[in-house]
């Protein structure tokens, strides 16, 4: 293992110290709009204005890449989601392609004889396929198989990222549920509020990731 690769507790406090560095920006921003889509999808009864979480997701992975290395401490539109990149639509069309591919082939493969296992080994290897295409340029299958480059070799450390992000989520999301009780208004609020914060952070923990391995 080279000497540079980080450890996993040094991914997630590297990712932590992200989060809370861009705590008046990046974070407020996109845990606001996940909590005002659920809001009027819940109150309109129109499931399909979920569909609004897409675009969200998008801006996200952009925003999460500009701010890891530098932190905007001052809540600003432009900075956060790059609104004077003349290439921006463009990042945005590869990125959403990028991630239809992926739910094509992770889809396909989950109905395959050996299904899921088989989704899950893929998955991994594509983890970091959304910074290949903002960081390097990339779309498609050329993003999925960078991403693969990158974690041959670190299967198990990527799949336990994976664990990781899975039970806290679990964890967090009971703790959650207790809170909001019975009432679907306040306990889906509260959940929206908790998956923006959750995706926020283990983006964060992406990134590092995905700059660690390039650089390593």
């Amino acid at each position: 293992m080279p000497s540079s690769e980080l450890t996993i507790g040094q991914l997630l406090t590297t990712a932590l110290e992200s989060f809370k560095k861009n705590s008046s920006s990046v974070v407020p921003l996109f845990v606001g709009l996940e909590a005002a889509i659920f809001l009027l999808a819940y109150l309109t009864n129109v499931d399909i204005l979920n569909i609004f979480m897409i675009p969200v997701v998008l801006f996200s992975q952009i925003a999460l890449l500009k701010t890891y290395r530098s932190p905007i401490d001052k809540f600003d539109y432009a900075k956060v989601l790059d609104l004077n990149d003349s290439g921006l639509k463009d990042k945005l069309w590869r990125l959403f392609l990028t991630y239809l591919l992926i739910f094509i082939f992770i889809l396909l493969l989950t109905v395959t004889i050996i299904g899921i296992p088989v989704a899950i080994f893929f998955g991994v290897y594509w983890y970091l396929s959304s910074y290949s295409v903002l960081d390097q340029g990339l779309s498609g299958m050329s993003a999925l198989k960078k991403s693969k480059e990158l974690i041959k070799g670190h299967w198990w450390k990527t799949f336990a990222l994976f664990v990781i992000a899975i039970v806290v989520s679990i964890v967090l999301s009971s703790v959650v549920g207790l809170i909001g009780g019975q009432d679907s208004l306040v306990g889906g609020f509260l959940m929206s509020i908790l998956s923006g914060i959750l995706s926020i952070y283990f983006g964060y923990v992406a990134v590092a990731y995905y700059f660690n391995l390039k650089k390593s």
